[in-house]
């Protein structure tokens, strides 16, 4: 059994949270290509391109909610009394 002390689990969670922001960064870029190249040409991307960006967008959702569900899990303040989903607070 491992014992996380807490700059463990600060540095477990800014690994992740880097983890995420580089990968917002891969789609972004993807994004603004597709982007340019419509502007530039007229003609949408390819469905290979749009289907990149879904796959990405999908597996950084997966991230981001296996990062942040054991945060506000059922047991959360960040729930409401009775609510089924975590509270987004923005």
């Amino acid at each position: 059994m491992t014992i996380m002390v807490e700059g463990d689990v600060g540095a477990k969670c800014c690994g992740e949270l880097r983890d995420i922001y580089c990968s917002l960064g891969s789609l972004k870029t993807i994004i603004d290509t597709m982007h340019d190249e419509f502007l530039n040409t007229g003609t949408g991307p390819s469905f290979e391109r749009v289907e990149d960006a879904y796959l990405m967008v999908r597996d950084i959702y997966d991230e981001v909610e296996r990062y942040i569900l054991p945060i506000v899990g059922t047991d959360s303040v960040f729930r409401e009394q009775g609510d089924e989903e975590p509270v987004c607070r923005v």
